[in-house]
């Protein structure tokens, strides 16, 4: 017989068991993101990612996360029988799709990519969803970004500093301001971004219902668990880190390779544009929290690989678990002690 699906109380009964399984969880390198269902007040959410500010680590997971339970009818009927049916298990989009078709989606629930800001947010305006659509994003300091960036063309490259020089001469995507270029909409690589595209890049983050300012993963971390319990979505556990920018590399980054990217105008208009978000959007003094009274009783695994141009991969081991077994320790942690374990995520 199916054992039934209740909440599990984070109270003072089962504390001690849940920061215990918590513990277990950064030991073995994974982060687990609670969901608490009895939260929910759903809300669509289109999160446009800008290139080496972690946006990786937020909407993976959560994407895998909904496709996984949208592919399982038992599971959300059981779920439904006890009132903890999901706001909707159909996903629409990934950051390869032609988000400007978006206004002939249906029952839009999660879209991520990174598309340009003004060639699809009036479509999206226009997609039905059940649930109201927000937008996301999330910003970082630009000098720390672009470091990730190069450790990132370095890791793809194999160290072979002349291809990485060239692929910042040739504007590549995620050196040459990408943050400008996105919410410009600017994205064509043989046109060189201006300075008028900054004050457009800032007016248009502005516009942004959550703009996140990834210093630190505290806050993006907390909108993670906001979308996934006002959704009735499981809780997620992933590798700490995803799409690392240092991989494998064997040194440090050359000092001179920054330089040179620095010199060929590869920051310049998104610290303008930052400077600007960050005087109407400032930094939070403390990190985002997100507190919940009880765990969704069903969990996501997601692990994640290492794909041939060093982006992250689903490994089939991906499933949902009963949280309650997670928690006694009869459904062992996804071992990924194959992995690297990197310095700062995509």
């Amino acid at each position: 017989m199916t054992n039934p699906l209740y909440p599990i109380p984070v109270g003072p009964t089962n504390a001690e068991l849940v920061t215990s399984f918590i513990s277990r969880c950064k030991q073995a390198g994974l982060d687990f993101c609670p969901s608490d269902p009895t939260q929910f007040s759903p809300f669509s959410l289109f999160f446009y990612h800008i290139p080496r500010t972690g946006g990786l680590r937020f909407h993976q997971p959560v994407h895998h996360c909904i496709l996984s339970l949208s592919q399982n009818r038992e599971t959300i009927s059981r779920l439904a029988s006890q009132g903890l049916e999901p706001s909707t298990v159909l996903i629409q989009g990934n950051q390869d799709h032609n988000l400007d078709a978006a206004k002939n989606w249906r029952d839009v629930i999660f879209l991520s990519g990174r598309q340009s800001y003004w060639g699809c947010h009036n479509n999206l305006g226009q997609a039905p969803s059940a649930p109201p659509l927000e937008t996301a994003t999330f910003v970082r300091s630009p000098e720390a970004r672009l470091k990730s960036a190069i450790q990132y063309l370095l890791r793809i490259f194999n160290n072979d500093i002349k291809r990485v020089e060239g692929a910042i001469a040739d504007r590549h995507a995620y050196a040459d301001n990408p943050l400008t270029r996105i919410f410009s909409g600017n994205l064509d690589p043989r046109i060189r971004v201006e300075g008028k595209h900054a004050q457009q890049a800032a007016e248009a983050v502005l516009q942004i219902d959550r703009v996140v300012h990834q210093e630190n993963y505290s806050p993006a971390r907390a909108l993670q668990q906001e979308f996934i319990s006002r959704n009735r979505l499981p809780n997620i556990i992933c590798p700490s880190v995803l799409n690392s920018s240092r991989g494998n590399l064997s040194t440090q980054m050359p000092s001179a390779l920054l330089e040179y990217a620095m010199a060929s105008g590869c920051n310049s208009l998104d610290i303008e544009a930052y400077g600007l978000i960050a005087k109407s959007k400032p930094i939070p003094a403390e990190p985002a929290t997100y507190s919940i009274n009880s765990l969704h009783p069903l969990t996501y695994i997601f692990v994640s690989g290492t794909g041939s141009q060093g982006e992250a991969s689903v490994s089939p081991d991906c499933k949902v678990v009963s949280t309650l077994d997670l928690l006694l320790g009869s459904v062992k942690l996804p071992d990924i002690s194959h992995q690297p374990t990197p310095e700062l995520s995509a």
